[in-house]
């Protein structure tokens, strides 16, 4: 049976084994529907999860990934500031 969305976040809240967070975070990340704070509620979760969580969030904001191979911005705060910055309006010079 397919993981509900709502099954997801109460998963991604509460926490347990790797395979059911791995599958509550693909579903939260493939939901158009899901806020960017769904999604970094993964980030809390080393390894598969937190890297499904990154990947997301690359890709919705288009925030640019570091240099390397296999690099991503793991670290929630950074993720926050990054996501706070790119909220505010610009400022504008007349």
């Amino acid at each position: 049976m397919k993981m509900t969305r709502e099954e997801a976040l109460e998963y991604l809240h509460k926490g347990g084994d790797w395979p059911r967070l791995a599958e509550a975070i693909a579903r939260i990340a493939h939901a158009p529907e899901s806020t960017l704070d769904e999604i970094m509620l993964g980030l809390k979760y080393p390894g598969i999860v937190q890297e499904q969580a990154a990947i997301a969030l690359h890709v919705r904001t288009k925030r640019p990934r570091p240099k390397g191979p296999f690099a991503l911005v793991t670290d929630p705060r950074d993720w926050a500031e990054y996501i706070q910055r790119s909220a505010a309006p610009a400022e504008t010079t007349t």
